[in-house]
């Protein structure tokens, strides 16, 4: 009895062979707000590049611009200038000195000097503003362009009968060597800065700086070949030569294209 007993009561055997409680499951939170693995962020989609300027609008933009203007008609004088030099010598096309046409042209060309003139009256306020306010270190330079200024409107009220026409001869020399002076300290100035930029563009190591250096360097070279055409068109008004004077025609029409070109690439960064 006592065995049959023993072994019929199983609570020693349960406790034996029971696992262990199993911890109470802790609430899980949701995840938090927060910023996204870069794996899983979406890439920003590229955004579509504008359209580049078309020609009537950089024109229309260059146009707004009274140097805009002042340039293009003076591709059109020293172009005239150039068609009436090379039509009429000995040529099919020669255009016969004295006849109408020849006359019409050379009227023409001399309208679009002064028209030009007209265009830049009281530009001298530029200058004299900036004496003004002591902007330059150097105020030679800025003295000579107010110099120049002023010559060229007295100049140009002569011509066209604002004031005395005996003014006319007067103004035109001091604008002349206003004009020559102020120049060659320019050129002075900017064979200073190419030097500088050269050497920079031997020491600069960095793709992206060697570009700036290099885009810098064309448009200041750009600037002394315009300055070098400059001084030699003034040098044949200024000083008695006679010789080749279609050169003064060609410098002209040269110092021309690179101010234009210069108007051209400011004038599509405005659209």
């Amino acid at each position: 009895m006592a065995l049959t007993a023993s072994w019929s009561d199983p609570r020693p055997y349960r406790r034996a062979i029971s696992r262990p409680p199993t911890p109470p499951l802790e609430p899980v939170s949701p995840p938090k707000s927060g910023p996204l693995s870069p794996a899983l962020v979406p890439a920003p989609l590229p955004s579509p590049s504008p359209p580049p300027p078309n020609v009537l609008q950089t024109l229309n933009a260059l146009f707004v611009l009274s140097d805009g203007r002042d340039k293009v008609l003076k591709l059109t004088q020293y172009t005239l200038k150039l068609v009436l030099y090379y039509r009429t010598r000995p040529s099919p096309f020669a255009i016969t000195p004295g006849s109408p046409l020849h006359a019409a042209l050379l009227t023409f060309t001399a309208q679009l000097s002064i028209t030009r003139k007209l265009l830049r009256l009281f530009h001298f306020l530029d200058p004299l503003d900036t004496l003004l306010q002591r902007k330059d270190a150097n105020p030679l330079p800025t003295l000579l362009a107010l110099v120049n200024d002023v010559a060229d409107d007295v100049y140009c009220l002569s011509k066209i009968g604002g004031l005395p026409a005996r003014w006319n001869g007067i103004a035109e020399r001091w604008s002349l060597r206003a004009w020559f002076t102020g120049t060659l300290l320019e050129l002075y100035k900017q064979a200073k800065t190419r030097r500088r930029l050269r050497q920079q563009q031997k020491d600069v190591v960095d793709p992206q700086s060697k570009t700036q250096v290099d885009k810098k360097l064309f448009w200041l070279q750009l600037s002394i070949f315009k300055l070098v055409m400059d001084a030699i068109f003034c040098a044949y008004d200024l000083f008695p030569i006679r010789s080749h004077l279609v050169l003064q025609t060609w410098t002209g029409l040269m110092s021309g294209l690179a101010s234009s070109y210069k108007l051209w690439c400011k004038a599509r960064l405005l659209i």
